[in-house]
């Protein structure tokens, strides 16, 4: 059994809660679209389960104009991750008093993330309080993400690799590290339930207990 006390665990979705920002980034787009009155939270549900931004747009408008779908992908990436839409971020409420609980029981957290901007991260943890709680912070490309979360998985070797995506699970089974999924965040429990050898937990205030027996 790998005897590592380090934990590896992703952002967002699995330590703050995204939910927020994407949709007031999606009620923005679509105004400027002229659409108006989306229900955002049917919107997630399908994004929860597994499909694409295309793929939601197209189940949510099935007579929409590609063209639509293309302006809202394009001004999608522009805005996401714009220093005024991160404002709408927000910790779970469990997730500072969870991550000092592993510290306390001696895990070493690295944190392994998706941003375009890496700034916005830093300032995040920070402002937050919560930057002293990792022992190292890794910000990979989100067009890269499962190899480059890959290869930081080898390098580090940790007990295990928490987080919410598929992406998450894939870089896990690539670096043949333990998954722990939480069904918090983008992905719902029955879509990461097509993973092999995975532990699927509500969220994160599950996980000093599941790591605790896991460890032993």
């Amino acid at each position: 059994m790998n005897g590592s006390k380090i934990i590896a665990i992703d952002l967002d979705g699995t330590i703050i809660d995204c939910y927020p920002r994407q949709a007031a980034v999606t009620e923005y787009i679509f105004n400027e679209l002229g659409i108006n009155n989306i229900d955002f939270q049917v919107i997630w549900e399908h994004k929860r389960s597994g499909l694409s931004t295309v793929e939601v747009l197209k189940s949510y408008f099935p007579e929409i104009n590609p063209k639509i779908i293309k302006s809202f992908t394009l001004r999608w990436l522009e805005l996401i991750e714009e220093p005024y839409w991160i404002t709408f971020d927000q910790l779970f409420p469990w997730s500072q008093s969870i991550l000092e609980n592993l510290n306390s029981i001696g895990f070493s957290l690295v944190l392994l993330t998706a941003r375009q901007r890496p700034e916005n991260v830093f300032n995040f943890l920070t402002n937050h309080g919560i930057h002293n709680l990792f022992s190292q912070v890794h910000i990979v490309s989100p067009q890269k993400a499962t190899e480059q979360k890959a290869d930081l998985l080898l390098q580090v070797n940790p007990l295990c690799h928490c987080g919410d995506t598929e992406t998450d699970a894939l870089a896990a089974e690539k670096a043949n590290v333990r998954f722990i999924g939480v069904s918090c965040g983008q992905r719902s429990k029955y879509f990461l339930e097509r993973y092999t050898s995975v532990v699927i937990l509500d969220n994160i205030s599950e996980l000093p207990k599941f790591i605790i027996d896991f460890s032993r």
